[in-house]
């Protein structure tokens, strides 16, 4: 799996802006409509349709929208997708950053937490996973590049809104 910071990198594709494609979220708000993230992905403002007659709403077959700078396809909705990282809560995240983060400094590739926070809530119990790129049944603010999301379900467990994008390293002889 990616790293958070890897994952973005990949997701942004030189740009830095909130969508690959160079432009902003157009509307953010559920069930909105939103033309910019269109282009790019699926979410819930155009993921409720109609397929072979019927309702559909879920997952897509991933390359029926127009791929980053990178031709990297559903970096944006779809499905979201499990990062290498755990949720931190308090200040672990940012302990990851650069000492001066506050006014400019950048950590190249940070690597988050290494263990995972315990969340409990009336359904579910465990240490969560970070999730990056939004899926279809939320608006574009979740399917931003920059936007960052515990995940409650086991990594062992099947969802329909989770994916995962497998990277390898490169190396030049």
């Amino acid at each position: 799996l990616p790293t958070e910071a890897q994952w973005g990198f990949a997701c942004r594709a030189g740009t830095a802006s909130a969508l690959n494609s160079g432009k902003e979220c157009a509307d953010t708000v559920s069930e909105h409509v939103d033309a910019n993230l269109a282009e790019l992905g699926w979410y819930y403002g155009n993921a409720n349709t109609k397929k072979d007659g019927v309702d559909y709403t879920g997952p897509r077959e991933v390359g029926l929208k127009q791929p980053n700078a990178w031709g990297l396809y559903d970096m944006h909705g779809n499905v979201c997708e499990w990062c290498l990282d755990w949720l931190s809560l308090s200040d672990d995240y940012r302990a990851t950053f650069a000492a001066d983060w506050r006014t400019g400094g950048v950590t190249l590739d940070p690597v988050g937490a290494t263990s995972g926070t315990y969340v409990t809530t009336s359904t579910w119990s465990g240490t969560c996973r970070i999730v990056r790129g939004g899926d279809y049944w939320y608006s574009s603010a979740w399917a931003r590049s920059a936007c960052r999301s515990p995940i409650r379900i086991a990594p062992s467990a099947q969802s329909e809104h989770c994916g995962f994008r497998l990277v390898c390293a490169a190396t030049l002889d």
